[in-house]
């Protein structure tokens, strides 16, 4: 060969992705899924409402939801927000800032074709309202916004960025900038926080390889990651070589203990600590590459299952009767 009519192809620079923005998919996995997802268009629920009404449901809320939340200045207290007529200036941080922030997390993880500042944005909106908590230790006098032991564990309502705000609950009442006195809804934020929290490695076409609430580390064929979200009930991987999605029920991931799989998901190892009210974990899988799976555990098949596309997996996980430590490994048979 003419090594003269050969052309190198440089490198070209990482695009900046944003949000709202959507590009085709080039993932070979995706695009079968997405043929499945057409033959459903048509298919009618009990309801009488198309898959593709639903879809265009979904696309019409996130594009609302994206319109009134903070997404360009990196401020605590505006980045992942809701937005409301003040724009920005006005009761930030409040309840719908993480339960919109949800399905903005959900629509990155499940729907978006450009992922990743869906993830960013989802993530920063399960973030934002924990700012709102007023606790501490005895050394800092239990909290920043209202200190004392007897505001210990207290969360305001929402925050004031003006120096001169005023709450419009009580518009009387001076407040200046910082956390409202009163905790109002953000009990419902919170609600919508807990049912957000997960610990999710992605690949991002900006930062690379990133893990949000929780630690990564490569070691030689494999990826550990440690949980650390909060509840350590969700573990989502978002990757160029595939998806993965676990999800426990009556169990958690074990405590600064990693979560090891290969990059082809033909092997995921972790370690499952039982809620004490529970018999057994309950594991739902979704997004693994086709194929068989058997699960082990102390040397021993406990389970076996095939995956198909679109289709969730559910396992329950015996532990060996204590509430911590029993260790559990997946692996791809064929």
């Amino acid at each position: 060969m003419n090594s003269t009519n050969l052309v190198m192809a440089s490198p070209s620079p990482p695009r900046e992705e944003r949000v709202g923005e959507r590009r085709p998919s080039h993932d070979q996995d995706l695009v079968q899924d997405q043929k499945l997802l057409v033959q459903a268009e048509n298919r009618h629920s009990n309801s009488g409402i198309t898959v593709a009404h639903a879809k265009r449901f979904m696309e019409t809320q996130i594009a609302a939801n994206l319109f009134c939340r903070g997404c360009l200045e990196p401020a605590y207290y505006l980045l992942g927000s809701d937005i409301r007529g003040a724009g920005g200036n006005a009761y930030t941080l409040t309840y719908m800032s993480q339960m919109g922030g949800w399905s903005v997390l959900d629509y990155g993880l499940n729907f978006a074709t450009n992922r990743a500042p869906y993830l960013r944005l989802g993530y920063a909106s399960y973030l934002s309202a924990w700012a709102l908590m007023n606790t501490g230790t005895p050394e800092s006098n239990y909290g920043y916004w209202y200190p004392g032991k007897s505001n210990d564990g207290a969360a305001a309502g929402g925050f004031e960025p003006s120096a001169n705000g005023r709450m419009w609950l009580v518009p009387a009442l001076p407040l200046g900038r910082g956390a409202w006195c009163f905790a109002s809804e953000i009990d419902l934020g919170y609600c919508g926080a807990l049912r957000s929290a997960a610990t999710i490695l992605a690949d991002d076409p900006i930062f690379g390889r990133f893990c949000f609430g929780g630690d990564w580390r490569k070691t030689g064929p494999t990826i550990e990651v440690i949980p650390k979200d909060g509840l350590r009930r969700r573990f989502h991987a978002r990757l160029k070589s595939g998806d993965l999605s676990m999800i426990l029920d009556g169990g958690r991931f074990a405590p600064a203990q990693p979560i090891v799989i290969k990059e082809d998901f033909s092997e995921i190892r972790f370690q499952l600590e039982r809620e004490a009210l529970a018999k057994a974990a309950r594991l739902s899988l979704r997004s693994l590459p086709q194929g068989d799976y058997i699960i082990r555990s102390a040397g021993k098949q406990v389970a076996q299952f095939k995956t198909t596309p679109l289709c969730e997996t559910s396992v329950e996980l015996k532990t060996d009767g204590t509430l911590q430590g029993s260790s559990f490994s997946i692996l791809r048979s064929r």
